[in-house]
């Protein structure tokens, strides 16, 4: 894979095998929603007993990051729609104005899998196993995928324009 700059208002991503593609699209389908613990970790309470709080919270507060959620997600899925098969890879270009968005995803994608495998921070602080034998395996790659494609994009947002 190639990570360029083509030009101040997009960023490439050229030679995406199929796997690493899909990879992307199941970052979209981690929601609020998907258990519990997800959507605990996604729309904590305001740690408050203050019933009034816990109330304007759950009507002011999470409807909105709920609606900050699934916008990100529909970005990265409308962006993932116009990726173009060269061949065996594909080219993704995701316009630097998505850029919030896409990271926004892959966080959402990362934070859910560390959930639903129950990673704790001893097993995400060490390498993945170079072969990929269990769906705990797979997890990693994507979490660590995820993770460079959001440094990447970080440093692209923060890099001088011209």
């Amino acid at each position: 894979m190639t990570f360029t700059r083509p030009n101040p208002a997009n960023l490439r991503i050229e030679n995406i095998s199929e796997l690493y593609l899909e990879m992307l699209r199941t970052a979209t389908v981690f929601t609020e929603d998907s258990c519990p613990e997800i959507r605990e970790r996604f729309l904590p309470s305001p740690g408050s007993d203050d019933p009034d709080l816990a109330e304007d919270w759950a009507l002011h507060v999470q409807p909105g990051l709920s609606d900050t959620f699934l916008s990100a997600r529909e970005t990265l899925a409308a962006d993932l729609e116009k990726a173009v098969p060269q061949g065996e890879h594909h080219t993704l270009t995701i316009p630097i104005s998505h850029a919030d968005a896409w990271i926004n995803a892959l966080n959402q994608a990362r934070l859910a899998l560390a959930i639903i495998h129950e990673f704790t921070e001893k097993e995400l602080a060490v390498p993945p196993p170079p072969v990929m034998k269990t769906a705990e395996h797979f997890a990693r790659l994507q979490m660590d995928f995820f993770a460079v494609l959001q440094e990447w994009i970080l440093w692209e947002q923060e890099a001088p324009k011209g």
